[in-house]
């Protein structure tokens, strides 16, 4: 398995960018605890973005690979799908000196929704997938709650 390092990153950026930026999000899964999967629409094509938290093995990229979809989301799932499904990727950053990437989503026109970003955090056991809205800057829900005395991450706490 290869680190999920600056540099990686940095090459992964560069790739989804051309990629995903346009694109709407169609449905969202949860194979597991830490991961998510978007199904992307680009005109013509189909992505699907694995984003995992895993305390191990953190990670984002497109995937082939037929992963496992439970019978009925998970409460976790649905809300992600509430805020996600439907929305345009406006852009996808990536500060270039940290293991952080941010998808700015943004309702398409006509559509009474705020906008959102969903920010992957990739930092071995410290990963973390967050949903934040990006009037407010507050957390809607992430994937981990986390007890820290350095950081706290809850609902309607600001990123």
């Amino acid at each position: 398995m290869i680190d999920f390092d600056l540099p990686l990153m940095a090459g992964v950026h560069q790739e989804l960018e051309t990629l995903l930026v346009g694109g709407i999000i169609r449905n969202v899964y949860q194979p597991d605890a830490d991961t998510l999967l978007l199904v992307i629409r680009q005109p013509g094509q189909t992505h699907h973005l694995l984003l995992s938290a895993h305390f191990a093995w953190p990670r984002l990229h497109l995937t082939t690979q037929v992963w496992p979809r439970p019978s009925s989301p998970s409460p976790l799932c649905m809300l992600f799908r509430k805020y996600l499904r439907g929305m345009q990727i406006q852009a996808f950053l990536h500060p270039p000196d940290l293991p952080v990437f941010q998808l700015v989503c943004a309702p398409r026109a006509g559509e009474g929704r705020e906008a959102v970003s969903l920010i992957g955090e990739f930092v071995a056991k410290y990963s973390n997938l967050l949903l934040v809205n990006r009037h407010t800057g507050n957390i809607i829900e992430s994937v981990k709650h986390p007890l820290s005395p350095f950081r706290q991450i809850a609902p309607h706490l600001p990123y």
